[in-house]
This record gives C-alpha cells, sequence and structure tokens, in this order.
C-alpha cells in the first residue's frame, strides 16, 4: 500500500566491568563464562549483556606478590580467590588485591659472639641479629677473617656461600630463614723441653699445663700460660729460659702471651765444676767411712768429686782394730758424738782425715 509503518528501533546499551589489580603490575585473571574472555588484568570488558553474572577468578600468585582479596565484588571466596559480580545493572569496577610478604632472616654466629656482619641494602649488624626481606629478594652477607681468638670456619644456611671472601647469599627468599656464620679457636702445640738435666719436673699456671720434659700440651689461640722450672735438677742448676715471650731468672718462670702458633720452650741447666773430695785416716788403715750422698762412701784412703756448692757428710767407725776414733780434721764442722765430718758449700778440692 501507499503508507509506510513507522518501526522504532529500541536499543538496549551494554555495561562494562573492569578488573584492575593492586599490589602487582599485572595478575591472570580466568572467567565463568566463556564469552566473556579472561586475561592479563587491568583490562576492560565492554558491552555485556544488563543482568549477567560472571565469576572471575584470580591467580594466586602475581611475580613475588601473592593474593590477598578482591574489592568491588557481589561477594567472594578466599579459598579459591574468586570475585562474582551478580545480576550486572550498570559499569563495574573489581580489583585483585596482591602483598608481597616479608620474611624474617635470622643471622647468628657459633663458635664465638658479637660477630659484627655486613650485609647487602642495611642487612648488617652484630650476631645475633634479624633483618626483613620481601618476598624474591636476595641478600648477600659478609662474615669477618677473625673474631676475637676465634677464626671464620664456613657459612651454615646459605643458599650459596663463597669461603675465599667468607659471603654467605640468600636468593629468592621464599620462606623465614637463618643462616650461621661458624667460627672456631684452633688449638696449638707448646712443647717443653730441657737442656743440661732430663725429666725436669715443670709447674704450669693452667691445669694440664705441668709435667716432665720432654712434654707437651695444647693451649687455644689467644690464651697465655706460666711455667716454672725448679733451681735445680740432680747436680745441675738452672740458668735460664729459651723460646719465651718473657721471663723472670728470680722466679725461674716462662711466659707465653697471646699463643698464636706452636711454639717449644726450653729450661736450660748447667752442671758447676766437680771437685775431688780425698778421704784419708791416720792411726788406723782401710777405715770404712760411710758418706750421706751416693758414691761418697769407701775404704780408706779413697777419693769421690761432688759438684760446687754441694755438701756432704761423712761418718767415722768407733774404732778400727785397736784403734778408737779420736777426730775429724779438714773438715767443715764436726761432730764428735756422731764422728762425723761436715763438708759444705764445697768450692775447691778438699782433704779431710780420720
Amino acid at each position: 500500500t501507499s503508507g509506510l509503518s513507522n518501526v522504532q528501533q529500541i536499543i538496549v546499551p551494554g555495561h562494562s566491568l573492569t578488573v584492575g589489580v593492586n599490589g602487582a603490575n599485572s595478575a591472570q585473571i580466568s572467567s565463568s563464562v566463556s564469552s566473556i574472555a579472561g586475561g592479563s588484568a587491568p583490562f576492560t570488558r565492554a558491552n555485556l549483556s544488563p543482568g549477567t553474572t560472571i565469576t572471575l577468578t584470580a591467580a594466586a600468585t602475581s611475580g613475588n606478590a601473592q593474593f590477598d582479596r578482591w574489592d568491588g565484588c557481589s561477594s567472594t571466596n578466599s579459598s579459591n580467590r574468586t570475585c562474582t559480580v551478580s545480576s550486572l545493572s550498570a559499569n563495574r569496577s573489581v580489583t585483585a588485591r596482591y602483598t608481597t610478604p616479608n620474611y624474617t632472616i635470622s643471622v647468628a654466629s657459633s663458635g664465638t659472639s658479637s660477630v659484627p656482619i655486613s650485609g647487602t641494602g642495611g642487612a648488617s649488624g652484630t650476631t645475633s641479629y634479624t633483618v626483613s626481606r620481601a618476598s624474591g629478594s636476595s641478600v648477600t652477607f659478609t662474615a669477618p677473617a677473625t673474631a676475637g681468638n676465634a677464626q671464620f670456619d664456613r657459612w651454615d644456611g646459605c643458599s650459596s656461600s663463597n669461603s675465599s671472601n667468607r659471603s654467605c647469599t640468600l636468593s629468592s627468599i621464599s620462606s623465614n630463614q637463618s643462616v650461621t656464620a661458624v667460627y672456631s679457636t684452633p688449638n696449638y702445640t707448646i712443647n717443653v723441653n730441657s737442656s743440661g738435666a732430663s725429666s725436669v719436673p715443670i709447674s704450669g699456671s693452667a691445669s694440664g699445663t705441668g709435667g716432665w720434659t720432654q712434654y707437651s700440651f695444647s693451649r687455644v689461640s689467644g690464651s697465655s700460660v706460666t711455667l716454672t722450672a725448679p733451681a735445680s735438677e740432680g747436680n745441675a742448676q738452672f740458668d735460664r729460659w729459651t723460646g719465651c715471650s718473657s721471663t723472670n731468672s728470680s722466679s725461674r718462670t716462662c711466659s707465653l702471651s697471646s699463643i698464636s702458633s706452636n711454639q717449644s720452650v726450653t729450661a736450660v741447666y748447667t752442671t758447676p765444676n766437680s771437685y775431688i773430695i780425698y778421704v784419708d785416716s791416720s792411726g788406723a788403715n782401710s777405715v770404712p767411712i760411710s758418706g750421706s750422698v751416693s758414691g761418697t762412701s769407701g775404704t780408706t784412703q779413697y777419693s769421690f768429686n761432688r759438684v760446687s756448692g754441694s755438701s756432704v757428710t761423712l761418718t767415722a767407725p768407733a774404732s778400727e782394730g785397736n784403734a778408737q776414733f779420736e777426730r775429724w780434721t779438714g773438715c767443715s764442722s764436726t761432730s764428735s758424738g756422731s764422728r762425723t765430718c761436715t763438708l759444705s758449700s764445697i768450692n775447691s778440692n778438699q782433704s779431710v782425715t780420720a
């Protein structure tokens, strides 16, 4: 016919859904509606039909960041990281929020305490101490070669370590961690010798440091000890110590201070001049004389040797044959009642007569 019908076109506007991300540069988001694509947020999906219901699922992690929560949703489920937008009736924005956790790094030492550690990015301190590091980050600690008397041995608990520069690296940190700088205090051997006399009894200022030459003992690095020798050993007289940090002749001591290596010390003894003692008798022959020291007894006439400064006492019998003891001559002192002759502080050849 000639008339035209009026046709009214009704356009139903669509709505947009914007998916943002916070705490990470991007995050993978999946969609429950096959016709509405997910993707790498942030993104916007336009021209969505009014009344649309969609469930979005966020990835558990984005780089070092971990999923925290959704904002702007009709409902959420934290355990499966979902955001549901129900009956879309206007433009809508939702946000997947991520956080980067911090982990605690404990830095300790063994074998010694209060060790100064240098660390990258403000991680320096004195053991034991802690620092905080973000997930996925790295840190390197460096220990000193020595701490007091202790020497660096190794690091424990590191991702990697370098013994030459004493460093410990933790890489891609993903949990609380503990590292330990291990130190050890070395022991050194002290050899104690003697010359001019053997098996000399030496006393030490610390437990386990005394003994009879030749002997040895151990001392830790940095420690000290004092050894004392006797004034005489047999006929030998103390002369000096050698190999000591310091000595004292009057007290016959040898001190080793701040020991840092194996060491040997020697107590030196000397034997003074030896003198001849002649023992005679008059008025009787072959008189048996007893001496107070081994090797000094005999039958007149006889002789023996004594070292300088020594003493000896000789005793004569009351009678020999028909002869009766009368006296001693040539002695330092005598006793008629005990028939003794004493020579004191011998310093020359001497003759005594019973």
